[in-house]
């Protein structure tokens, strides 16, 4: 793994398995057998594109089968639909500067949690 991460998630009811693969730019997806079974992503300058270095950082399976990753070479969180289409994109640099893991996880209520060890924060994001 690039830059000494690798993060996946578990989507709980379809059983895929997402991979941030930093050094291809891309979501990787596996079933529960290991089989690769698709992926989304290049690298970029496109809204829907990872750009800079070793992005994505960190994914998460979201309610409804939604993807969501940061990157750290602009902070941002993305959500990305069911074919890996980008739904949103909330810019995060004010409060996450510098190249740094940022863990995503999603909670109990299906908001997401975006971890910045650098910055020594928790930010909390709903849907809306």
């Amino acid at each position: 793994p690039c830059c000494g991460i690798l993060d996946c998630s578990v989507d709980r009811k379809t059983g895929k398995i997402f991979v941030g693969y930093l050094g291809a730019f891309s979501v990787d997806i596996f079933d529960m057998t290991g089989k690769k079974i698709g992926k989304f992503g290049k690298r970029g300058r496109a809204k829907q594109d990872f750009c800079g270095c070793c992005n994505p950082v960190s994914v998460a399976a979201c309610p409804g089968g939604l993807i969501a990753t940061t990157e750290k070479t602009t902070p941002c969180v993305k959500i990305f639909g069911v074919k890996g289409t980008l739904l949103g994109k909330v810019d995060i640099s004010q409060v996450a500067k510098g190249c740094g893991k940022m863990d995503i996880i999603v909670g109990p209520d299906n908001a997401i949690y975006v971890v910045n060890m650098k910055a020594g924060m928790i930010m909390k994001f709903e849907a809306k």
